[in-house]
């Protein structure tokens, strides 16, 4: 049977301003991977792999966002590290605006 995986990507996350489209899957798959501890220690060729992206490409969009304070990261070792999402950054951007519910 195939693999029937996905990734979800808020709106707000398509919204943020001043990243690249592989920036925001990649933060979109940082979230993900980071519900059940608050952090994820995924190296760059997993996210690569699972993403589909070059090495080079997830090294960028891991910079442009740390540059925009959109994750941090702890460094544990040479090879290990965790990535903390900065979710209340990422869910307050001003572009979005949650209307109540009315009724």
């Amino acid at each position: 049977m195939q693999n029937t995986s996905f990734l979800t990507i808020p709106y707000n996350i398509l919204n943020l301003k001043g990243l690249t489209l592989s920036a925001k899957i990649l933060l979109a798959e940082i979230l993900s991977l980071s519900k059940l501890e608050g952090h994820c220690y995924a190296s760059n060729a997993y996210l690569a792999d699972r993403l589909g992206l070059s090495l080079p490409t997830v090294k960028n969009a891991l910079r442009q966002l740390r540059k925009h304070k959109y994750i941090t990261s702890e460094r544990l070792s040479f090879n290990e590290r965790f990535i903390y999402p900065s979710k209340d950054k990422i869910y307050t951007n001003d572009s979005i605006k949650i209307i109540p519910r009315v009724g």
